[in-house]
């Protein structure tokens, strides 16, 4: 593998299909190093993930090294990508000799005045905008096609001076994913550079001369706003984000966009603003004061904590559960060795509806379209919520996943009120396998208490106002299946 990332690295891409290609099978492998880590997590397996996720970061790095490879060799041949293909000279020979019939004559030229080289694949877009002679004031931001990326020319620029613009989009996000932030970045990021237009060779009889740079200086990135040019500091760039058709954003959902922030190692949204969801063109529009790294962010906590859940048995092997988060409710059915996601319609998500997938995959990957059913610690500590005792978690799981084949389990308004080192929810038998009750009555259900050491049903109902913890019989019990049974024939 190591092999593979050094060789590209040590070689030099001729075009950018061949960058194009090269970059997309070690971005490919990276994609299933990152599913192997999942797999490693799901199996308890942490030791290994560190090595994965060096080499994922080893690509990445390689990928970022590539693309300004291939930035300088298109700057220090830049006539090559000016020069008119045989098709241009045909066409313009034809427009000649129709100006001429009309007594105007128009000049042969052999370059164009700017160019489009742009270049896609499923994990990385890449495209140059080459302007050298072409000083029309441009309206609307330069459009790289299917690569659906646009972003305006500052005004100040338009006229005054040759340019080349880089676009670059890829679905990961390798500047923040080594610390944690609350701001998570969705669907990759897109990177715009204005780079200056380099010196032209010049031939010199049967020579062409050509001033090679050192690499530090033949890419020289022009800021914005311009630091010695006050008026672009507030002056915003219409700028179009590509999204990724993986990614889930709400209906009725102002999506949130940031740019990176080197100073302070985090994304920051100050400067952007007129953001729009164009959906059915999977693009993200907006206005930024700052061209940097930009992408579409969510908050870690947008669908946690949990607003509610239930989980019971539908079958001898088939369990349902529900979880209404902040933004929507998500449905996970469980089986052996699985869990699939159902009963949606999103497009966003159709490679995971009813595909049955490894839990910890089907997570990550619903994660990664925008959605957060798998918080950290560090989540729970952004909010209100208190953090539950690992060992009263453990032991409120295996009650659970025990029990679920006779029993239907939900949550409670009372979570929130207990100490973490105590774990309450509701549950009921369900020897009929019923998916709904529709008889749901709420002396049929009991409140049950879960810590590192003991478990009990207690006298509570969900409609008093003040919490009752006294326990229910004469003592607790270590598994929940001695006591819910005294409580349920009481």
């Amino acid at each position: 593998m190591r092999a593979k990332i050094e060789l590209w690295r040590n070689i030099k891409d001729s075009n950018t299909q061949e960058f194009m290609s090269n970059a997309q099978q070690l971005l490919d492998i990276s994609h299933c190093l990152h599913i192997s880590s999942a797999d490693y997590e799901s199996k308890l397996l942490h030791k290994y993930i560190p090595q994965l996720t060096e080499l994922q970061s080893d690509i990445w790095t390689v990928c970022r090294l590539k693309v300004d490879e291939l930035t300088i060799s298109i700057m220090e041949n830049v006539e090559n990508y000016l020069r008119l293909t045989e098709e241009e000279k045909v066409q313009i020979k034809d427009i000649t000799n129709k100006s001429k019939q009309g007594g105007t004559m128009k000049k042969q030229e052999d370059f164009k005045d700017s160019r489009l080289v742009k270049e896609g694949a499923k994990n990385i877009k890449l495209g140059f905008y080459i302007n050298y002679l072409d000083k029309q004031y441009r309206h609307a931001p330069i459009d790289f096609g299917e690569l659906k990326m646009k972003c305006d020319i500052p005004k100040h620029m338009q006229q005054t001076m040759s340019i080349i613009m880089r676009a670059l989009w890829t679905s990961y996000d390798d500047y923040s994913n080594h610390k944690y932030l609350m701001d998570m970045s969705v669907g990759g990021v897109m990177t715009i550079d204005l780079l200056n237009f380099p010196t032209l060779a010049k031939p010199a009889k049967k020579w062409v001369l050509r001033l090679i740079y050192p690499s530090d200086q033949n890419l020289k990135k022009i800021s914005y706003p311009d630091p010695n040019n006050a008026a672009t500091l507030n002056l915003a760039l219409k700028v179009f984000l590509p999204v990724a058709d993986y990614v889930w954003i709400p209906h009725d959902t102002i999506p949130t966009i940031g740019w990176w922030n080197e100073k302070t190692q985090s994304w920051s949204t100050e400067g952007i603003d007129q953001v729009t969801y164009l959906r059915d063109q999977k693009m993200i529009s907006f206005g930024t004061c700052k061209l940097a790294p930009l992408s579409y962010l969510v908050k870690r906590n947008c669908d946690y904590p949990y607003i509610s859940w239930k989980f019971r048995s539908i079958s001898h092997a088939i369990a349902i559960l529900d979880i209404v988060t902040k933004r929507d409710t998500f449905v996970i059915e469980i089986g052996e060795n699985y869990a699939m996601l159902i009963d949606r319609k999103d497009s966003e998500l159709m490679h995971l509806i009813n595909k049955k997938l490894d839990p910890v995959i089907l997570l990550d990957e619903l994660l990664k379209s925008g959605i957060n059913l798998h918080p950290i610690v560090e989540d729970a500590k952004a909010t209100d919520f208190i953090p539950k005792s690992e060992s009263a978690e453990e032991r409120a799981i295996f009650n659970v996943a025990y029990l679920v084949d006779s029993f239907a389990f939900r949550s409670t308004k009372w979570s929130k009120k207990l100490p973490g080192s105590k774990i309450i929810f509701k549950m009921r038998p369900n020897l009929e396998y019923d998916r709904e009750f529709y008889e749901d009555i709420e002396k049929d259900w009991a409140h049950c208490v879960v810590t590192s050491s003991k478990c009990g049903c207690i006298k509570l109902r969900e409609d008093k106002e003040n919490m009752d913890e006294s326990y229910i019989g004469k003592s607790t019990v270590c598994y929940l299946n001695r006591d819910i049974h005294i409580y349920m024939n009481a």
